[in-house]
């Protein structure tokens, strides 16, 4: 069954095993190289390694207890992930279609979790249209989706509520990658629930894949003409969906694209500085601290407070980080485009 509403339930009492409370972590390196005070909120210690236990757990959690259903259907990585160890909390049987480029490593995970994995599709539009398709002809089972949907959006929301009582104050910021656009309507969402609706979001996105910025520009949902895969896979999306587009009307948001070298650099740093590995995409958030840029899109002082979302660390290994798609010249030059203006910066020079 392809769920379009759900009765509404109390995501805290409903869900409250599957996330976990993640840490607000200061980070001392990014404080320093930024003038600023840097937060780092921690969703790659999630159990399952990214965010999208939020949304999604908060989802396959109601239509479980809900509905007659047997079998939890999704596709896509981190979503799939999530979605495979929701069902195993649940005691649900679950079923993630994958888009046949998906690493080895990855799809061991998901069968870890007790998962069966079917791989279809030469990219994650395909396997969505397989993945719907299939609950269709399958009764009883129900497809959760990566982030179109008001309860992945209301799931997502949490994380704002854990940074109001993290940080006991208002953050001067907060950075975030956008895909989908599941997590950027949920931090709304959550802002406008704790009344911060002068908070900017920095909405962060790959050159090739940013779907939310053109969509911002042109002022409607416009999609990424696909070229080569770029290697922020998790923000790999044609299109954002149109809720993200409409909440971003209705609260401070700034789209900003950085080019894939500057989030493997930044993914590089991060392991070196922090002891972690995380996703390329989750990286691209956190490149604009590393290039301080950060002071070129918000005006700071050295009492501000800035949160950024490091999102997840399941696409990514040692074994990626050596590859040579992951290989970078030294200094990385720093490639930004705002809106139609595009920032550069080679060998730290403007």
């Amino acid at each position: 069954m392809l769920v379009s509403s759900l009765n509404t339930c109390n995501p805290r009492t409903v869900s409250s095993k599957l996330p976990i409370y993640t840490p607000l972590h200061y980070s001392n390196v990014l404080s320093s190289i930024t003038g600023t005070n840097i937060y780092l909120k921690l969703e790659n210690l999630q159990t399952c390694n990214s965010f999208k236990i939020r949304g999604v757990g908060y989802m396959c959690s109601k239509v479980v207890s809900e509905n007659n259903c047997q079998m939890l259907v999704s596709s896509g990585i981190n979503a799939g992930i999530a979605c495979a160890y929701a069902g195993k909390k649940l005691n649900t049987m679950v079923t993630i279609f994958l888009p046949m480029n998906t690493p080895e490593f990855i799809i061991k995970k998901i069968q870890n979790e007790g998962a069966n994995v079917i791989i279809k599709g030469k990219d994650i539009e395909e396997s969505e249209l397989y993945a719907k398709n299939f609950v269709e002809n399958n009764q009883f089972s129900y497809y959760i989706p990566s982030y179109d949907h008001p309860d992945i959006w209301e799931g997502n929301s949490s994380i704002i509520d854990e940074i109001k009582s993290q940080l006991g104050d208002i953050p001067d910021a907060i950075i975030t990658v956008v895909g989908g656009g599941g997590l950027l309507c949920g931090l709304i969402q959550g802002c406008q629930k704790v009344r911060w609706r002068n908070v900017p979001i920095i909405a962060v996105e790959t050159h090739n894949t940013n779907s939310f910025q053109l969509s911002t520009n042109n002022k409607k949902i416009t999609e990424v003409e696909k070229g080569s895969e770029p290697l922020a896979r998790s923000l790999n999306v044609k299109k954002i969906c149109s809720q993200a587009l409409n909440l971003s009307n209705q609260h401070p948001v700034v789209p900003i694209t950085v080019s894939d070298a500057m989030s493997i650099h930044a993914c590089r740093k991060f392991a070196d500085d922090h002891k972690m590995l995380i996703e390329p995409s989750s990286a691209a958030a956190v490149s604009l601290c590393y290039s301080n840029v950060i002071h070129d899109i918000l005006e700071l002082e050295s009492t501000s407070k800035v949160v950024v979302i490091i999102t997840g660390g399941n696409d990514i290994s040692l074994k990626q980080l050596e590859s040579p798609n992951y290989k970078c010249s030294t200094p990385v030059p720093i490639i930004v485009k705002s809106g139609s203006d595009i920032y550069m910066k080679l060998n730290g020079q403007n």
